[in-house]
């Protein structure tokens, strides 16, 4: 259901939202693989996962610390986007 402010969106701003909104929501999100991958990768090359199994740390846990830095920032950019959009986009 379309409400009466988007009713009244010129024609041009439409279709300039259409475009390239998709366009900077896709980048928004690409940002954290970014920043997962490259810490990743550091962390490959220092060996830190084999020093840590060798001090008593198990898969489980490695595995739970990477999904909760994952998630708290994917949590963080999705709070971002909607009070962007909300302000912004869909008044």
């Amino acid at each position: 259901m379309k409400s009466e402010p988007f009713e009244n969106i010129s024609p041009i701003g439409i279709q300039q939202l259409s475009q390239f909104y998709p366009f900077f929501v896709m980048i928004i999100f690409i940002a954290p693989y970014f920043y997962i991958v490259s810490k990743m990768a550091s962390e490959k090359e220092s060996k830190a996962k084999e020093g840590m199994k060798m001090m008593g740390l198990n898969d489980f846990t490695y595995y739970v610390a990477w999904f909760i830095l994952y998630l708290t920032i994917c949590v963080v950019v999705s709070i971002i986007v909607t009070i962007m959009t909300y302000v912004g986009v869909f008044k």
